[in-house]
């Protein structure tokens, strides 16, 4: 008899403790803690795709009347050309049976490096590699469209004036063109223990750094990076 009380007693310990695990369960989705999760993906994303950079997000939380299914493999990601900067929407899908998805709005800002002026400069006025110098800022625009690399400054112009310390917009700069759409093109092939050159016809206008189509005497096009005048590279 004792045996049985105690199988019974073991039993009912067994049972209490599914029971309180199951009322533990969450019924609904938890929206803060998803914000909190896209806020964290957002900044990781960011200064992946911005290397050097700190992020600083804030997601704002669906409606709390909003009841979705728990989700513990939620998956975030940008619409198609979002991009993990200033003001946009984040969306966050659970895959599965009982799949959902939705958007939430979100504010980042980032901080991190470019070329800013190390002096005044005038509108109009030819650059130097030597008129930038690497700091560290806050991205007031995309920052795909600050200037990273001194060398483009070279066979440049300002398109108006700067200030010491401003920095360096790709939209600021008149850049010359060292190859000419037509024109006749050398383009080495970088193999790292070894080089390869041939000529090529250039298939459009390029600056230094920009990435031009060019056509073989095969007639085959490829793609390279313009380094000085009627000179482009390829590099593995």
């Amino acid at each position: 008899m004792r045996g049985v009380a105690l199988g019974i007693c073991v039993a009912g310990l067994a049972l209490g403790m599914l029971t309180g695990m199951a009322q533990a369960a969450p019924k609904h989705q938890d929206l803060d803690r998803l914000a909190g999760d896209a806020e964290t993906w957002l900044q990781r994303e960011a200064t992946t795709r911005h290397p050097g950079s700190t992020a600083l997000a804030r997601v704002r939380a669906p409606d709390p009347r909003l009841r979705l299914q728990p989700c513990s493999q939620v998956e975030f990601f940008l619409p198609p050309g979002g991009e993990p900067w200033g003001t946009g929407s984040v969306g966050a899908r659970c895959p599965g049976e009982r799949a959902w998805s939705l958007y939430m709005g979100y504010d980042i800002s980032l901080r991190g490096p470019a070329l800013v002026a190390t002096r005044a400069l005038r509108n109009g006025q030819p650059l130097a590699p030597t008129d930038g110098r690497m700091a560290l800022i806050d991205y007031r625009s995309s920052p795909t469209g600050y200037l990273q690399d001194s060398a483009l400054l070279g066979h440049s112009s300002l398109t108006m004036p700067l200030q010491a310390g401003q920095p360096f917009r790709l939209e600021q700069l008149r850049r010359r063109a060292l190859v000419k759409a037509g024109q006749r093109v050398r383009v080495v092939l970088d193999g790292g223990a070894f080089q390869v050159s041939q000529e090529a016809i250039a298939q459009q206008q390029g600056s230094l750094g920009d990435v031009i189509r060019l056509k073989t005497p095969s007639g085959r096009i490829i793609h390279a990076t313009v380094e000085s005048e009627g000179r482009a590279r390829i590099r593995p």
